[in-house]
């Protein structure tokens, strides 16, 4: 009876154990192209220290608006423009991949000393960004701050470089 209620009981915390994040399982990591790519986004950003959140932010609905007829058209989306049309296949391949974002550990480490990692979810300067989705010579970063919602687009070069190429604002606030 003793050894059966003490197997119930290694079972139940074994279980909770697996169940619980931070045993069970560990939050994907970002790859090196990844980090570039967040690098070179706030690469030319004028403030000197620039905040984000130390996850990643998965899939959230208001991504899906980047394809809505308000900013969605045949010339081109937010302040990219469809001069070139490999942009546009690439933002019609991101319709289909940006479902597939997770949330991922953003390691303080390998960022450059402008870029800081906050674990406070409140803090206003903070801005949340997915995972950047890489297709072809673009690159698709989601962000979302208090005040607004946005698509960072860079675009890589001929010598591999990752180079902030438009952004496309989804929500704002104006003041």
């Amino acid at each position: 009876m003793v050894r059966s209620v003490i197997k119930i009981c290694l079972s139940f915390v074994f279980l909770l154990i697996l169940q619980n994040e931070s045993f069970g399982q560990r939050k994907a990591e970002l790859t090196e192209e990844q980090y570039k790519v967040l690098e070179s986004t706030y690469r030319k950003a004028k403030e000197k220290t620039i905040y984000v959140y130390y996850h990643t932010i998965p899939f959230e609905s208001w991504m899906q608006s980047l394809w809505n007829e308000d900013n969605y058209s045949d010339i081109g989306v937010g302040f990219c423009s469809f001069k070139e049309s490999d942009i546009k296949l690439a933002l019609s391949e991101l319709k289909n991949q940006v479902f597939d974002l997770e949330e991922k550990e953003i390691n303080r480490e390998k960022l450059s000393v402008k870029i800081k990692t906050s674990k406070r979810k409140k803090r206003s300067k903070a801005s949340f960004l997915s995972e950047p989705i890489s297709i072809g010579d673009y690159s698709f970063v989601f962000s979302r701050s208090l005040d607004q919602k946005s698509v960072h687009v860079l675009k890589k070069d001929t010598l591999g470089k990752w180079n902030y190429e438009c952004g496309v604002p989804l929500e704002f606030e104006l003041y």
